[in-house]
């Protein structure tokens, strides 16, 4: 597309091998700049274990404010979502800027960990709602 003038900006996060033969991730695409890194939120750190989990955060400028965005891939609650959560949520709050989460919770609206993501200190709120 830069032959057409326009440029777009990229990461990847990649998690595991899912059904034996897909590389699985998460990813975030953008019109600006981003400054991007992976945050490993799983217990386990292994391209082989579906359980492996790692979040795409990217930060950049939009319309001159700050912003941070994240691709998501969590796991089910009782299956590792607690832990994953606590760790994100840690990291989000360190960035003191306002957020954009997207991807898959893997916890419907109105369930555990749906409410536990509600209730967080970051006052987020749900779009799907």
């Amino acid at each position: 597309m830069s032959e057409q003038g326009k440029n777009y900006y990229w990461t990847w996060a990649y998690n595991h091998i899912g059904y034996d033969r897909y590389h699985e991730g998460v990813a975030i695409l953008s019109k600006t700049p981003i400054e991007a890194r992976e945050i490993l939120v799983s217990d386990v750190d292994d391209p082989t274990d579906y359980h492996t989990r790692r979040i795409a955060l990217a930060e950049t400028v939009v319309d001159g404010k700050e912003l941070a965005v994240a691709s998501v891939h969590l796991s089910w609650w009782d299956k590792g979502f607690q832990e994953e959560w606590a760790r994100f949520e840690a990291v989000l709050k360190e960035l003191n800027k306002p957020l954009l989460l997207a991807g898959d919770f893997n916890n419907p609206a109105g369930q555990e960990g749906y409410q536990a993501i509600l209730a967080s200190p970051l006052g987020l709120q749900d779009a799907f709602e």
